[in-house]
């Protein structure tokens, strides 16, 4: 059988450690970890420099009054210079995609007026 003082010793031993291990938790509880000077700056400046290229984001890429009273608008494409051109002029002058007139389309408003 095991001495009952042995178990005795054991378990004063066993309360030794856990107050030991008990103080030891209770310092690094109370250790404040103060960032460093440079790091807080380092943060606000990063901070600060995040909110304004959201702000220049959202300022660069916000329509303008003037596009959104121009998209209410009809647009139609017509030829200015007509006079004076020749086809390949026409043709390779830039021209915007959206609401084109085709050739079928103008042959029909043609023939709709006569």
């Amino acid at each position: 059988m095991i001495d009952k003082e042995l178990i005795h010793q054991a378990a004063e031993d066993i309360d030794i450690f856990e107050a030991d291990l008990t103080e030891e938790y209770d310092r690094l509880c109370e250790q404040e970890r103060k960032p460093s000077p440079v790091i807080i700056a380092l943060r606000t400046v990063s901070t600060i420099a995040a909110v304004l290229l959201i702000g220049l984001f959202f300022f660069v890429n916000a329509p303008s009054p003037a596009a959104q009273l121009n998209k209410n608008d009809a647009h139609h494409n017509y030829i200015s210079n007509l006079s004076g051109s020749t086809l390949k002029d026409i043709y390779t002058r830039p021209q915007r995609q959206d609401n084109l007139i085709s050739y079928n389309q103008l042959r029909k408003l043609c023939y709709e007026n006569k």
